[in-house]
């Protein structure tokens, strides 16, 4: 790959670019929703953050515990690369307007190699996603990597009580600091593999 391609937009580029990607987005929501209905049997709406989300997610807290992050702050520094991972994760029932169960975001690499998910939140209970947000945000990561042509999805500074979870959803290999798990991932070749190889 040369390297000109790994360059990032310029800045009269970014505007189609990130037209480009925001569709890109919501085809790979599109298509997490419709797997998860079969899956979760649960009707999603994976849609793009707006601010309001955001303003809701920075009061999220956890047992009194809150997220050490800005959803804000994180939000317009994301939106800098055109090509990311970005989703609000509602549950949408009939008559009824979305209800708002999660934020999701992460980045594509330069190279279109890894999808990554960098910050996640699940909004507190009640949620109706409680105890399947995490499985719904890593399919949501799954079919944008799809979209953009990826070949490894990864979760960055995983949840420690979550880390076993992740690990049984193929999140095998890792990345340690100073004790702490800072990475986990997975080869999507190797899901191609296996399912080739159960159908053979």
């Amino acid at each position: 790959m040369s390297s000109i391609s790994q360059k990032p937009p310029r800045r009269s580029d970014l505007p189609d670019a990130e037209a480009r990607h925001a569709v890109t987005r919501a085809v790979a929501g599109q298509s997490a929703a419709e797997a998860l209905l079969e899956e979760e049997g649960v009707q999603l709406l994976f849609r793009p953050i707006t601010w309001r989300d955001v303003a809701v997610g920075d009061t999220w807290t956890y047992g009194g515990y809150a997220p050490g992050w800005s959803w804000a702050k994180a939000l317009v520094k994301f939106r800098r690369r055109p090509r990311r991972v970005e989703t609000a994760v509602c549950v949408d029932r009939p008559g009824q307007a979305p209800e708002l169960c999660g934020l999701i975001l992460g980045r594509i690499s330069n190279g279109h190699v890894v999808a990554s998910i960098q910050l996640m939140s699940r909004a507190p209970a009640p949620n109706p996603l409680e105890g399947r947000f995490a499985r719904v945000a890593v399919r949501y990561l799954e079919f944008c990597a799809e979209a953009e042509h990826c070949e490894t999805v990864a979760l960055l500074q995983p949840i420690p009580e979550l880390v076993d979870y992740y690990k049984d959803l193929g999140f095998r290999r890792q990345y340690v600091k100073k004790g702490r798990i800072q990475r986990l991932e997975r080869d999507l070749r190797d899901d191609l593999a296996a399912t080739l190889g159960a159908q053979a």
